[in-house]
């Protein structure tokens, strides 16, 4: 018989002990559960019990505090509960004073019977003052009889919230019942009830006699000692049921009472038990006066953090499996108790005057639990500060021990010693207490369930002084990795301890200690045990394992290897980190272009924030594991184990566990261990949930496998249960769920249709391997190719898209200045947002290629790379969070664009040509000259501007072919239907190009004229004009007629006339190429190269490559003449020489009467060759390919000025004879916007070179009028003629033009000009 108790403390005698019993066949998880419920209920409030109190009589207690007090439970197991002890008649907490029933009725199908059995248990407690018998889980059809079963309680069908709030209810309706019975039963206790014949009274108990006959004469008679006796006992019985009934105030005047009647009767044991009570009662008051009494504790109802369970196990175990201090404890408790000066001194001489009571009777068992009570209340105060004290008073205790006649109460009070020395840092001493305990036990020749008990409570963790009492229920989740022992070193002790317990619960039928024996010898021992003995323990882990029950098989850990060690944390992928999207953010700018103290805060702001996780997507973490064992471990699964700082409801994250089979001693290996976060907010990772044999428990990362720096994210904490090592925790942060965008390039075979091979959202298309690696997509783009494409954006998320910010750069330094332009419509873009989850939309896009410069190596050419970044965004609140910046991710497209050669241009001319028309067409031709449209391609199919002329380096006919167009007008160019009656010219300006094919196959060209340069974003078309199809390395000789500019304000007009212009020519003319599509095309598809991690994809239309080489200005330029830029220019003073309006001469071609001279030929002036005029007309190209231009500056061709000629090479003039007059006029042009005054004179020139060239009367022709010095005024933008005529002296040919006398001024204020040009030169015939 077993007479101390365990873990008295000085709260003991306030607790109402309760017995849980099971009911019929209640599977041992489903009781733990049910037990689990009820112990959290051990502090019951007063003002929660007093809506359930009915006051039948005048309550005894007079002083109980309704609105500070409360009642306390401690619920014991029916083992415990059944354990004779003979101290209950001196302790009233010693008796079960109530009982409740615990049915799960799907086990129990016959309530009446399961109620009858609950009866019949209840009767072995007699003390009992209030019975229940709870039902779970009831059957629908199952009907309570209120008549029948009185104390039946059934719960309704619900879930997990729902039954707790019965059970709330009910508990607080069953403090009130225990209430209201102690209270009847104070009102009804008599002297009668008390008895002297208790255990305590006989001789074996207290081992010498009681008072001597002389003590009892001077007392009184026998009767009269008798009475006085009951009267001791029964205050101390009332003082008892105050204390339990929460009114320590009513107690105190009852063990006060005690105290003198024992005076008068000599009751000795009793006076000591209410000395105690008095002590107990007033720490109770000093709690209730301070508002510190313990109130009810509901803890949270979710998973525990160093709990696995999150993952398996029934709702209900997952609910109930937690360790937290439910009985008397805590700071507040202990710093009330504190406050009070008096109160500790009290309590140490009430305990230490009823210790020497004892004493003296010989009572060795109450001496030794009042020095335990003594000793823990010293403990509570002042921790480790006490230990001196307390080792004291336990090495007497331990003195004391031998003399105790139970050899239980040996063992018990030897574990007592042991965790109170733990309580204050003694662990030396205490280990040495806990093997003593455990050879005690080994020796103890009683059950095998008790023996495991005394050996578990030796192993109990040392606990918490200020937490001393966490509740019978408090191995539910326990685990030997809080042993007792002081630290690592003591391994022979560890060992033999884990030894001694493996046998013992293997007898005792225990598995859950099995199991926690063998695992922690293999994890803390394995290098000692040889592998016989590890092969032993294996078997015994897979034994015990298959025994356990659900709730059972999730240990708490740390478990038996594998052990795991942090190694690198995992981020997102590129693609799926967040960054900020917020489109009107303002960059942080300064005066200097560089600051690297804004790099320097970024870089630290950047290394204190966790790593990003998002809500939704896989993570991962990377992890050492390793195997000391030298036997084979199959671990079943392996998943990370994680909470949220702060605590959330519900499930945190998806699992993604894996199985791994290590072999023996497994050196650390890397092992990737991957989750789904659901919950955002602040992440912890304790460690790895491992199974094996079916048991699940939490190992925790340690850093002892390798010496690594800790990685970002990674901390050290203090290992649990206060063990001196270290653990890893992860911190990770976790954003809310962001949208996902895949975005490809895909070709545009027609308009509004995508290329359906190409496209990786269809409906049947299959998800991307999450393995695929980043790739760059080639693309070959030829020199002024434009390629209309679209960018094709699909959500693969459930979050829509809202917001946008797209930008494209170039990477490297591959691309030359033109290089190639990327050019997107964000226009349809955002008109197109929001993209809806799992659709896709396109956005127009265009590949630009400009020029480059060639190389003649395609493959050695380098590659233009091009990022296109697309920033996104949901909602503003959901990308935030709530809070910050709004975040959202950035998608990339990495393009390699191959820029490769295509039509070059080799040679250019400008030339001014003239063509005859009568004086009523001639508006109508300069209005014609002036029109704008479509074609302007020429079309004489006999004539210079169409003929269809190629070759292959600069010479041979016929490999290029014209290809003629409908035959239409041309624009730009007046064609007189013959120079009948003609007696004046219209000017135009011609612009002849050579261009090469550099491709492979062959191109058609055409050289075009129109209203401005074809855009990227204009739909190429090809013109109806003639074309040329040249073949590969051919060059093609090509022409146009240019319009004139367009009138230009002042701050249009640019201060450079030649650049000007020349930039005017180039956004009117293009060089348009058009190739079929080749025969290894193959559209809208994506296909490797030799080169990893690059694609080539074609986004070519079916219908062929086509491109525009435009004409750069600096090259233009040169060409210019100031003829030229008298055509073009509408600002410059044209001056010309023509024939009067009203003149009958009519202009004819007169090149078949000149020998035209070839320049650097023959003499210093040049041989003149007859009828020359296909000299005349190629000299403008041979000249230019004898230049040999490489592409920089093109030299100018040396022509001679033999006046106005026409398109086909004709020279025009007007023919004469000796001595006729012929009538012309000096006109002068003022295109400008202001007025203009000019110095002219009229001059001669022949052309033949059989005349010298002199004064006009040398020259064999005669000028009448006024022609020299000629004062002009022409006002802006008008026209100003000066009649003359002339007469030639001599045959020959001659030429009349008018220059200006700059050196004469018409006074001091007069302006002149400077920027006159030649017009139309007049030539003359003289037969």
């Amino acid at each position: 018989m077993r007479t101390i108790d365990k873990g008295a403390t000085v709260f003991t005698a306030a607790e109402i002990r309760v017995a849980l019993l099971p009911v019929g066949n209640v599977p041992a998880e489903v009781l733990r559960d049910y037990c689990q419920l009820i112990e959290r209920y051990r502090h019951v409030d007063l003002p929660a019990v007093k809506s359930f109190y009915h006051e039948k009589q005048k309550s005894p207690l007079k002083y109980l505090p309704w609105a500070e007090g409360a009642l306390h439970f401690r619920f014991v197991q029916e083992r415990e509960a059944l354990e004779p002890t003979p101290l209950a008649h001196l302790h009233a907490c010693r008796s079960v004073l109530g009982v409740i029933g615990l049915c799960h009725c799907p086990n129990s199908p016959d309530i009446s019977a399961a109620y009858a059995k609950f009866e019949e248990m209840a009767k072995q407690f007699p003390d009992a003052v209030a019975l229940r018998c709870f039902a779970f889980d009831p059957l629908r059809d199952e009907q309570q009889d209120s008549k029948k079963n009185e104390h039946l309680i059934m719960f309704p069908p619900g879930d997990r919230n729902h039954i707790e709030q019965h059970v709330e209810v009910l508990m607080h309706d069953f403090a009130a019942c225990v209430l209201m019975e102690l209270q009847q039963k104070m009102l009804n206790a008599g002297i009668s009830s008390m008895s002297l014949s208790t255990p305590i009274d006989e001789k074996s108990f207290s081992g010498i006699l009681g008072i001597t006959d002389d003590v009892s004469k001077k007392l009184g008679s026998e009767e009269e000692v008798k009475q006085r006796r009951k009267h001791t006992r029964l205050e101390k019985l009332l003082g008892d049921w105050c204390l339990l009934g929460g009114s320590p105030q009513d107690a105190l005047e009852h063990f006060t009472q005690c105290m003198e009647l024992a005076k008068l009767s000599g009751d000795v044991v009793w006076s000591a038990a209410a000395l105690e009570g008095i002590a107990e009662a007033k720490v109770i008051e000093a709690l209730v006066a301070a508002d510190s009494i313990p109130g009810a504790r509901i803890p949270d109802a979710s998973s525990p953090p160093d709990s696995p369970g999150s993952e398996v196990g029934s709702p209900t175990s997952r609910a109930l499996r937690f360790e937290s201090t439910l009985g008397f404890g805590g700071v507040t408790l202990w710093n009330a108790i504190k406050k009070s000066r008096t109160l500790e001194n009290q309590v140490r001489s009430l305990y230490a005057e009823a210790g020497n009571v004892y004493q003296r009777r010989g009572i060795v068992p109450l001496q030794i639990e009042v020095e335990l009570k003594r000793v823990r209340f010293a403990a509570g105060l002042h921790g480790k500060g006490a230990k001196s004290e307390v080792c004291d008073i336990l090495t007497q205790v331990m003195d004391q021990w031998p003399l105790l006649k139970s050899e239980e109460d040996k063992v018990s009070v030897v574990v007592e010693a042991a965790q109170v020395l733990g309580l204050v840092g003694s662990v030396r001493k205490r280990a040495l207490l806990v093997w003593q305990a455990l050879e005690a036990a080994r020796n103890l020749q009683r059950s095998d369930v008790l023996l495991l008990d005394v050996a578990l409570k030796s192993l109990d963790p040392p606990g918490d002084h200020e937490n001393q009492d966490t509740g019978e229920f408090r191995r539910v989740n326990w685990g030997l990795a809080n042993c007792a022992l002081p630290n690592r070193s003591w391994y022979l002790l560890n060992r033999a301890m884990l030894e001694a317990l493996l046998p013992t619960a293997s007898r005792a039928g225990s598995q859950v200690y099995v199991w926690e024996a063998a695992a922690t010898l293999l994890r803390e021992h394995c290098g000692a045990l040889s592998l016989e003995n590890q092969q032993v323990l294996i078997d015994a882990l897979s034994k015990a394992s298959a025994a356990l029950d659900g709730s059972s098989r999730i240990r708490p850990g740390p478990g038996p290897p594998p052990i795991f060690q942090v190694r690198n944390i995992s981020g997102l992928k590129e693609e799926l980190k967040p960054v900020t999207v917020d489109p009107g953010a303002k960059q942080e700018t300064g005066p200097f272009i560089f600051n690297p103290l804004l790099k320097k805060r970024a870089q630290e702001k950047q290394g204190e924030e966790n790593i990003q996780w998002v809500v939704g997507e896989e993570c991962s973490l990377e992890v050492y594991i390793a195997n000391p064992c030298e036997v084979q471990m199959k671990v079943e699964r392996l998943s990370l184990n994680v909470e949220m700082v702060g605590g959330s409801e519900g499930k945190v994250a998806q699992k993604i566990p894996v199985a791994v089979v290590l072999p023996p001693k497994t050196k650390p290996t890397r092992v990737s261990l991957a989750l789904v976060p659901l919950v955002p907010g602040k992440m912890r990772i304790l460690g790895v949930n491992v199974t094996l044999y079916g048991v699940t428990w939490l190992q925790r990362f340690t850093p002892t496998l390798r010496r690594l720096p800790l990685a970002e994210g990674v901390s050290l904490v203090d290992a649990p249960w206060g063990h001196q090592e270290k653990n890893m925790v992860v911190t990770v942060d976790i954003l809310p769920a962001l949208p996902l965008l895949k975005a490809k390039f895909l070709s545009k075979v027609e308009e509004g249709i995508t290329s359906p091979c190409s496209s990786p959202h269809s409906s049947n298309a299959k998800e991307e391997p999450k393995s695929e690696k980043k790739t760059t997509s080639m693309v070959l783009v030829r020199e002024g190719e434009k390629i209309k494409c679209v960018m094709n954006l699909y959500n693969a998320s459930k979050i829509p898209v809202t917001t946008t910010m797209l930008d494209c750069k170039q990477v490297g330094k591959g691309g030359r200045p033109k290089g190639v332009a990327l050019k997107f419509d964000e226009k349809e873009l955002n008109e197109k947002l929001p993209i809806a989850p799992k659709t896709s939309i396109d956005v127009p896009t265009w590949i630009d290629a400009g020029l480059c410069v060639h190389s003649e190596n395609e493959e050695s050419t380098p590659d233009i790379d091009r990022e296109v970044r697309l920033k996104y965004r949901g909602s503003a609140s959901q990308a935030s969070g709530g809070e910050g910046p709004p975040l959202g991710r950035e998608t990339k497209i990495n393009l390699r664009l191959r820029h490769l050669p295509s039509v070059k241009m080799t040679g250019i001319s400008i030339t001014d040509q003239y063509i005859p028309c009568k004086p009523s067409t001639a508006s109508d031709a300069a209005e014609k000259n002036d029109a704008h449209a479509s074609n302007h391609e020429p079309t004489k199919k006999n004539g210079f501007l169409n003929k269809g002329r190629g070759s292959k380096n600069g010479s041979g006919d016929g490999a290029a072919k014209s290809r003629s167009g409908n035959g239409s007008d041309e624009v730009g160019c007046v064609e007189p239907p013959s120079t009948s009656g003609c007696t004046c010219l219209a000017r135009q300006c011609l612009l002849q190009v050579d261009a090469v094919n550099q491709m492979k196959d062959p191109v058609d060209v055409w050289l075009r004229a129109g209203d401005g340069g074809v855009d990227a974003g204009v739909r190429w078309e090809a013109p109806g004009g003639a074309s040329l199809a040249v073949q590969s390395d051919n060059t093609a000789h090509l022409s146009c007629i240019v319009p004139p500019m367009e009138p230009q304000s002042n701050e249009e007009v640019n201060p450079s006339l030649d650049l000007g212009v020349a930039e005017w020519i180039c956004s009117r003319v293009n060089i348009l190429w058009q190739a079929g599509p080749s025969p290894e095309t193959n559209i809208g598809t994506e296909r490797a190269t030799s080169e990893p991690g690059l694609t080539q994809l074609d986004l070519h239309s079916s219908t062929g490559i086509h491109g525009v080489i435009p004409l750069v200005p600096a090259e233009v330029r040169q060409f210019l003449s100031p003829r030229v830029l008298g055509i073009l220019a509408r600002n410059l003073v044209t001056v010309s020489v023509a024939l009067v309006v009203d003149s009958t001469k009519e202009f004819v071609d007169i090149a078949s009467s000149l020998t035209p001279q070839v320049p650097g030929k023959g003499s210093t002036n040049g041989e003149w060759v007859a009828n020359s005029r296909d000299v005349l007309q190629d000299s403008c190209f041979e000249d230019v390919r004898q230049s040999g231009w490489d592409g920089g500056s093109l030299d100018v061709v040396s022509t001679l000025d033999i006046g106005p000629r026409g398109p086909n090479g004709e020279i025009w003039g007007v023919e004469s004879c000796v001595g006729e007059i012929v009538e012309c006029e000096l006109v002068i042009e003022n295109g400008g916007e202001e007025d203009v005054q000019l110095c002219m004179t009229v001059c001669t020139e022949a052309l033949d070179s059989n005349l010298g060239k002199g004064s006009s009367s040398d020259q064999g022709i005669l000028i009448l009028g006024v022609v020299g010095k000629l004062q002009v005024e022409v006002k802006k933008t008008s026209v100003e003629r000066h009649r003359f005529s002339i007469c030639p002296v001599s045959t020959g040919v001659f030429e009349v033009f008018a220059c200006e006398d700059v050196d004469v001024r018409m006074d001091g204020n007069a302006k002149n000009v400077s920027s006159v040009v030649q017009g139309t030169r007049l030539n003359l015939l003289c037969k």
